[in-house]
């Protein structure tokens, strides 16, 4: 074996002994790791687990453990139990064996937590891990030398010994603890040793990977820099600004990772870089969803059960960390549990009295040239604290403070801002977190008054059925396109504060199927079986101009929020784009996976999005640039999409379908943000709260249910209709909600006075 020749290199005797440690592990992990693979995995370990454990001895009473046991039986644990009743956690057989390993949790939530290992599980820990990560990135095992070093893991805990380890199963090469800043000179040592004798793999939490970059910079002495094979990231949340300077620098890939001493390596990215893939295996992980429904996928906190510990099993373990979880087949070959998008403890958005800021708006003004990195951080309701780190020395401090403080006050409002430059913000075995919310935000009036909401009916008289609604910005009347009777479709506006029927607008050949309104109200746009677009001047109820080209009916219309354009959509699968004032046709794109159902404008109107698909089978959603021309980003759904809305931050869509589900898209990444289950049946209809707080959702099941869009929770469920809801809206203050439905009734749901006549 050749031993590392490094001035901090193991001794012969220190490599003997971790060898037949190491070896010892593996034949104790071969045994645990047939049992994982095995179909009697879960049943055998719960059991043991309820048997041994004295949490669970308690908890299920000694000889009345009743066969069959399953996940869902046990109760669900917490960081702060775990910590406090640490002993009655660990297994009987463990302690009597005295065979036992321990790591400790970093404390970051403030309640570091120590977990013991048996044999297997250290192994899994301490070398698996390693093997795992060499079969996600090409040609990573390759690299590896017996006695040399294989992957750095650097950290800025001084205190710690620079250990290390064999990783049996890549060739024995070694992994080593490589610590940052106890002084300039040791720093420069490691670069140099790190520059000299490449290491295939750099592991780390991102800030101290960047750290490990500046200093590598610093010291260009020989023109050389550090260049590894690959770059493996954990601890901390990965931002993509982070990742794209590391692989520039290092002129690696960085593969991102979910690990931690409880679950150790519990998901991965591959190569094609595709979610995080769930390392099903060792561990499985449920979402406690808003509410504390607990689901196999969707949005929430990730509850872990590690398979792989049996001195200290973790059992549907609450890890304080969000993210989305679904299900994925990828071209690497792997099919199954994926993170799609994993904020962890990070606030993704704050709720204000009055607005909603998304930390997304925020990167625009605190990812400046001149800021090295900073954190954001709520202290009180309207208390923020930004502390920043200057990029070099040449900033201007005191103004580019001065700066980030004023641009910060035009997004959140009137609250109060401390800025501050520091020197760092990481501290020694801490976490780099860019945005912290210290607060929980009460919900607004507008929420808490949806549970009391009563609605009143609105009758149409003779109308067979109704597809749309709009409501008209004067804040006073609300516009149905209904189908009377007699088959002429016709548009009923009416004074909803009176429910008086107040005029008509006729003119369509058979139903009509959409209906919106310019921004300042003077135009109308209707649409429907004949395959015409009408546009209507709303002062005189009098057509302007008619718009011809489509091949068939015509399903959805949409008007630009600078009232420049409409966007009208149906069953020949295009989408067209007009001038309202002129009529004339500006652009047409094609949608491929089908019919079409909705059409929608970003709020900033240089996007146009459509859904639809077949009827009978999947569907999508396909979003264009203005601008250019080109598609800018296409959704795949396994269900018809029937509704799309643009939430007002303009980074995210949300989509109904007929498989019940309203899916929330991130635009910028593609990524499946959740998933809002409630309805049975089809859903038909969306639409958002003036203030973006809230989603109302109308589906075939009869209902109409309303969301809290960024917690998940579902806020109410209304009932009235007798059967499917085709259409829903809020009128411009948000005090009130529409809904209509097939059979020709319209009931208004009053949110300002619960305790009205409505």
């Amino acid at each position: 074996m050749v031993v590392d020749n490094d001035d901090s290199a193991p001794v012969h005797g220190e490599l003997g002994a971790k060898l037949l440690l190491a070896l010892s592990g593996s034949d104790a992990w071969e045994e645990r790791r047939r049992l994982l693979e095995s179909p009697e995995r879960d049943g055998v370990f719960l059991r043991y687990v309820a048997e041994t454990i004295p949490y669970y001895q308690s908890a299920f009473g000694r000889g009345r453990l009743r066969a069959g046991l399953t996940l869902a039986d046990f109760p669900m644990i917490s960081r702060s139990e775990l910590a406090a009743k640490r002993n009655s956690f660990v297994s009987s057989s463990a302690i009597r064996s005295g065979n036992r390993f321990f790591a400790k949790t970093s404390g970051s939530t403030g309640f570091p937590l120590t977990v013991y290992f048996d044999l297997a599980s250290w192994y899994d820990l301490n070398h698996e891990t390693f093997a795992t990560v060499a079969s996600y990135v090409p040609g990573l095992r390759r690299c590896m030398r017996p006695g040399r070093l294989g992957v750095a893991l650097l950290s800025n805990e001084t205190w710690r010994r620079q250990n290390f380890q064999l990783i049996l199963p890549l060739k024995c090469a070694l992994w080593r603890k490589c610590v940052l800043g106890r002084n300039a000179d040791d720093d420069l040592a490691l670069v140099r040793r790190l520059r000299d004798a490449p290491v295939p793999l750099l592991y780390g939490k991102p800030a101290y990977l960047e750290k490990l970059a500046e200093l590598d910079a610093i010291e260009r002495s020989n023109g050389s820099r550090i260049r590894p094979k690959a770059i493996l990231v954990s601890g901390e949340n990965l931002f993509e600004d982070a990742r794209e300077r590391l692989e520039n620098w290092f002129g690696a890939k960085v593969y991102n990772a979910y690990t931690s001493v409880e679950g150790g390596l519990v998901a991965l990215q591959c190569a094609h870089g595709r979610g995080l893939h769930v390392q099903t295996s060792r561990v499985r992980l449920e979402i406690r969803r808003p509410g504390g429904r607990i689901a196999d996928n969707g949005a929430g906190e990730i509850v872990l059960t590690n398979f792989s510990n049996w001195a200290m099993p973790i059992v549907r373990y609450r890890t304080g960390d969000n993210a989305t979880l679904g299900r994925d087949k990828c071209a690497c070959g792997f099919e199954g549990q994926t993170i799609f998008d994993l904020p962890a403890r990070e606030a993704g958005r704050f709720e204000l009295p009055h607005r909603s800021v998304s930390t997304r708006s925020l990167d625009k003004i605190l990812l400046a040239p001149a800021v090295k990195e900073f954190s954001f951080e709520r202290t009180e309701m309207s208390r923020f604290a930004v502390r920043w780190v200057a990029r070099s020395r040449d900033v201007d401090a005191k103004r580019t403070g001065n700066s980030l403080q004023s641009r910060l006050r035009k997004i959140l409002g009137d609250v109060a801002i401390d800025v501050s430059c520091v020197d760092g913000i990481v501290k020694p075995g801490g976490k780099l977190r860019r945005y912290v919310d210290r607060v929980a935000a009460p919900e607004p009036d507008v929420i808490r008054r949806w549970d009391r909401a009563v609605g009143a009916r609105v009758a149409l008289i003779g109308a067979r059925t109704v597809r749309s609604l709009a409501f008209l910005p004067d804040a006073t009347r609300c516009a149905i396109a209904a189908s009377p009777l007699n088959g002429a479709g016709a548009v009923q506006i009416f004074d909803y504060a009176s429910k008086t029927h107040v005029a008509t607008i006729g003119g369509h050949r058979g139903d009509i199927y959409a209906i919106a309104f310019s921004a300042d109200g003077a135009l109308a746009v209707t649409a429907g079986a004949d395959a015409i677009v009408r546009i209507w001047r709303t002062d005189k109820l009098r057509e302007k101009c008619r718009l011809l080209g489509h091949g068939g009916p015509i399903a959805a219309v949409a008007v630009s929020p600078d009232g420049r354009l409409v966007a009208s959509a149906g069953r020949d699968r295009t989408v067209r784009l007009w001038n309202l004032r002129t009529g004339a046709k500006r652009v047409e794109f094609r949608f491929t996976r089908g019919i079409v159902s909705s059409v929608a404008f970003s709020p900033d109107g240089n996007t146009v999005a459509a859904a639809g698909g077949q009827p009978r089978g999947p569907g999508g959603i396909v979003l264009w640039d203005l601008a250019t021309g080109e598609k800018r980003r296409e959704f795949a759904s396994g269900s018809f999409v029937s509704s799309i809305g643009f939430v007002p931050d303009e980074e995210t869509l949300i989509a109904g379908d007929w498989s019940a589900n309203l899916t929330i898209w991130d635009i910028a990444s593609g990524w499946r943000l959740g998933t809002l289950e409630g309805h049975r049946r089809a859903i038909h209809s969306v639409a958002f709260s003036p203030e973006a707080k809230v989603v109302a959702s109308g589906g075939a099941d009869g209902s109409v249910r309303l969301w809290h869009l960024w917690t998940g929770r579902q806020i109410a469920d209304l009932r009235g209709h007798a059967c499917a809801v085709s259409a829903v809206g809020f009128s411009p203050g948000g005090e009130t909600l529409a809904s209509a439905s097939r059979d020709g009734e319209v009931r208004l749901w009053s949110i300002a006075d619960a305790n009205s006549p409505d």
